[in-house]
Order: C-alpha cells, then structure tokens, then sequence
C-alpha cells in the first residue's frame, strides 16, 4: 500500500517483520493513495515468479480471490477460541518455515526428529496461565497492535523508501 504522508500528516511509521503496518496517527485509512496485489500461485513458487497484477487486470481474479475468502472465513467461524489461538500458533510458528523446510528437504526431519508439529506441554499448559493475569487480554494488544513493541525506522529513513516496486 502507499501511503500521503501529508494527507494524514504522518509523524511515524513502523513494519513489523510480519508486515504489520502501524503510525501515528494511527488511522491511515483516509491516506491510501495506492498499493499493489501479488499473485504467488503455489506455497513454492519462486519469489522472482511472483507476479504482479494490474489494478487493471484485477477483475478476472477477484471471484476466484472471493471464493477462497469465504471459504476460508466459514471455516474459521466454526472453531473454538482454543482452535483459533493453536491456528495462530502454527501460522507464526510452523507456517513461515515450511517453504524452507521442503525446499531444504528438512521437512521430514523436522517431523520425524524434532516433532515439528507437536506442541510442548509447557506451552500447552500456558494456554490456561496466560488468561489469569490478562496478560493476553491487555498486555499483548497493546505492544502488538500499537506497534510499541517494534523499534522505529533509524532516523533519515525516507518514508517512500521501498523494496518493492510501485505499479
């Protein structure tokens, strides 16, 4: 997405290293002048073959985009909050190293050997622990969501500055 700095008089920006925008003020919605959609279409396409795709030309993907959204929202609809935070955990967790792992071939051995997909019993058992203090509750949306918990860009960087490219 690209942002008017001035339209919403930006005093600061932070990208977390998922990709999470945050600023101050925080409401940039009202500053979105443009952006871009990538289309990656299998889990190991090479990132020099993801492609960009025109606003243009966005047309003739967005039933297949909407379908997929539905999908997966009516899915996750039906889940318990306990299934929602485990979903999250192997997003974060498993779901970042995957690429790596099979294109490594170390995926078998992360199974097999260090039982990549199981989930320690100590961190099991925080599940109950973490609601008792509200630590989940206030603690982590506040450093999370407010972008506190993520260190600033150094001084001087350009607020257009960008890896990628603009369409």
């Amino acid at each position: 997405m690209v942002l008017d700095p001035e339209k919403m008089a930006l005093e600061e920006i932070r990208v977390n290293d998922i990709g999470t925008t945050f600023t101050r003020p925080k409401n940039y919605l009202q500053a979105v002048v443009g952006g871009a959609v990538f289309e990656r279409p299998k889990w190991d396409t090479p990132m020099g073959e993801v492609r960009p795709i025109k606003v243009a030309d966005l047309a003739s993907s967005l039933d297949h985009m909407r379908t997929a959204t539905v999908k997966l929202y009516s899915t996750l609809a039906k889940t318990s909050r306990r299934e929602l935070i485990w979903n999250g955990h192997y997003v974060y967790y498993i779901g970042f190293i995957l690429p790596y792992l099979r294109l490594s071939g170390t995926y078998a051995k992360a199974c097999r050997d260090y039982d990549l997909w199981e989930v320690d019993q100590r961190v099991a058992n925080y599940y109950y622990e973490i609601n008792k203090r509200g630590f989940a509750q206030e603690t982590m949306p506040n450093k999370i969501f407010s972008g506190a918990g993520y260190l600033p860009f150094p001084e001087g960087t350009s607020l257009r500055r960008s890896k990628y490219r603009w369409l």
